[in-house]
């Protein structure tokens, strides 16, 4: 008789379970667990039996336990006939959705569908994320992820196409929705973490097969979530008409211009994408069914580059008493009452927008004096740090290498209520105006970039704004040096090195690395290397830095030995010797001339008796 296999999926108490029935076996008395099926040989009857004992532990989808803490809420989810508008979140801020027919859909295999989800608006901005167990393997994976509004979200709505993979398994899974206050991680991997914020919502979904396409797909347009974007945060691409039909495949494209040439993202080969942008771009989707040669293009969709001054994160300080920033002096900007210190009526700051001040105009390459100052309402001062940060490239955030320019350590007391510093403007930082945030927080220590944005650390401080005008500097001139070799010395023989140089604006100074042989200096002004060595060494190379700035300068190596000291040349005056008689005056000349020094004289063997040598 030939086995006739069927498969049932049901929900007890919220979780899905799977059976798979076998009606052909009915005496064979085990259950056995297949992976995410359960298979009987006793046929339907024994579901009806099941559910009537409600045996409710067969087999439960174990999908990990989240946590949140409420704000930006879910207000209305929509999603083929989900249209769940949930009433005020509350603790624990978690729901897994009782199905009905307003909170439940069917997903086709192989097509794509649209979800559009709203959160509490009067919490501020959220992300949003999503996750469907495509494989029911009761893992949300970081390919099942879709972002509906990104981390960086200024919005509180989207709408997004979601492409229900051919490999899908067909049957009831689970959608995990979870939401959170913006700049706060919630992406791809985030379907398990604890969070501090938002909500989360489980709903069953079932996955069932769908039409495969044939012939050249539908015209479509290309939507963006973001009419314009900032630099490098991202936004959602999708197409204005989801295709109901499996076999369609897709690859998005870039263009700057809208009749230019369009390129493929890598990686961008779903009917949503999440992309970023650091220029102004045109995008579309080229379109195919895998039953036909014909493809379709999407008419592109044009996303504009926001102004970097409409990008800077937010950030402040929460509570209004204790430490405040004072004065702030950078260049020719000076700004705000260092006095009095303590008990500061005005010490009442959270963030202060001071971009309207005047700029003040920094050069590339160079060095600028910083100082800040702190203020209290109180009588005592906490401890507390300064933190500087510049947008040098422009791109509307403190978050690239560098741009935190300046960091204190930690304050305490009115003594430490001033802090002096140098900032060296970068050659490469971008000319024209741009921003510059000062932060002090009451705090131990500084983080860099997390507190340029909200949470700046501890509740207590202040946040300003600032505009810096970025402008070229005067080109560095040439510098030669007058000398590119060196000759070897010796111990305790007087030394010198020419390493000085010339340049159009005069040479400010000089410096040598490595260390120089012990009685040898540099001298800081003329660059001339003299002295007296002390000892010997080995042959090195030493290099001279001659400066116009702290950033024009060349350098000029030079390798050299100290050798120890050498024996002179000796010559002997007389080289034969003639014999002589006892009793008879002798005389022999073993005296001898030397290039240097002293000399002196021994013999040996002992002379004849009576015979001496002078040692002189």
């Amino acid at each position: 008789m030939p086995n006739h296999a069927k498969q049932y999926r049901f929900l007890i108490l919220n979780n899905s379970y799977f059976l798979n029935f076998n009606s052909t076996f009915i005496f064979m008395n085990k259950i056995h667990k297949t992976g995410r099926t359960w298979q009987t040989p006793f046929g339907a009857p024994l579901l009806a039996i099941l559910l009537f004992l409600g045996i409710s532990q067969i087999a439960s989808a174990q999908y990990c336990a989240i946590t949140h803490l409420g704000g930006g809420c879910f207000t209305n989810v929509t999603l083929g006939t989900i249209n769940d508008s949930p009433a005020a979140c509350a603790t624990p801020f978690y729901t897994l959705v009782a199905s009905s027919p307003t909170t439940t859909t069917n997903l086709a295999i192989g097509t794509t569908v649209s979800l559009t989800v709203t959160t509490d608006a009067t919490s501020g901005a959220t992300s949003v994320s999503v996750w469907i167990d495509y494989n029911g393997n009761t893992t949300f994976e970081a390919t099942e992820h879709t972002q509906v509004l990104p981390v960086a979200s200024t919005a509180n709505t989207a709408t997004v196409s979601i492409a229900i993979p051919g490999a899908a398994i067909p049957g009831a899974t689970r959608m995990r929705l979870r939401s959170r206050f913006a700049n706060n991680p919630n992406g791809s991997g985030d379907a398990c973490i604890n969070m501090g914020s938002g909500e989360g919502r489980d709903y069953t979904v079932t996955l069932t097969g769908g039409t495969a396409c044939t012939g050249q797909p539908a015209a479509n347009t290309s939507v963006s979530s973001s009419a314009s974007a900032c630099s490098g945060v991202p936004f959602n691409l999708s197409l204005s008409t989801p295709y109901t039909t499996s076999g369609i495949t897709y690859q998005w494209q870039s263009s700057p211009t809208l009749t230019g040439t369009y390129t493929n993202i890598t990686g961008a080969t779903t009917a949503t994408y999440v992309a970023t942008q650091t220029v102004a771009s045109f995008y579309q989707c080229v379109i195919s069914c895998s039953a036909s040669p014909l493809t379709r293009i999407s008419t592109p969709v044009s996303v504009g580059l926001n102004a970097p001054t409409a990008c800077y994160c937010a950030a402040a300080a929460t509570q209004a008493a204790d430490t405040d920033i004072g004065n702030v002096t950078f260049g020719t900007l000076n700004n705000g009452s260092a006095t009095p210190i303590l008990s500061n009526p005005a010490a009442t700051g959270l963030y202060t927008d001071n971009t309207a001040v005047p700029a003040p105009s920094v050069a590339r390459g160079a060095s600028i004096p910083l100082s800040l100052s702190q203020i209290t309402g109180g009588t005592t001062f906490y401890t507390a740090i300064f933190a500087v940060y510049i947008d040098y490239n422009q791109d509307g955030d403190f978050a690239d290498t560098g741009e935190l320019v300046f960091s204190s350590t930690a304050l305490t007391g009115a003594t430490a209520a001033t802090q002096t510093g140098t900032v060296i403007i970068p050659a490469t930082a971008t000319l024209g105006n741009t921003r510059m945030r000062v932060v002090l927080i009451e705090s131990g220590a500084v983080t860099p970039v997390a507190q340029s944005c909200n949470p700046i650390g501890n509740a207590y401080g202040e946040v300003e704004d600032y505009t810096v005008n970025i402008i070229a500097g005067t080109p560095c001139p040439t510098i030669t040096f007058a000398n590119t070799t060196a000759t070897n010395g010796t111990v305790g023989t007087a030394y010198t090195l020419n390493g000085s140089a010339t340049a159009s604006s005069g040479i400010l100074g000089y410096t040598v690395t490595p260390t120089l042989p012990a009685g040898l200096v540099i001298s800081a002004t003329t660059g001339q290397i003299t002295g007296t060595p002390t000892a010997a060494t080995a042959s090195a190379t030493y290099t001279v830095r001659a400066e116009t700035s702290t950033t024009c300068f060349a350098t000029q190596t030079y390798t050299f030995a100290i050798n120890a000291i050498g024996c002179p040349t000796i010559t002997f005056a007389n080289t034969t010797a003639t014999s002589g008689t006892v009793g008879t005056a002798y005389t022999l000349n073993g005296s001898a001339t030397a290039s240097s020094g002293t000399l002196g004289y021994t013999v040996t063997p002992t002379l004849p008796a009576g015979l001496v040598i002078s040692a002189t």
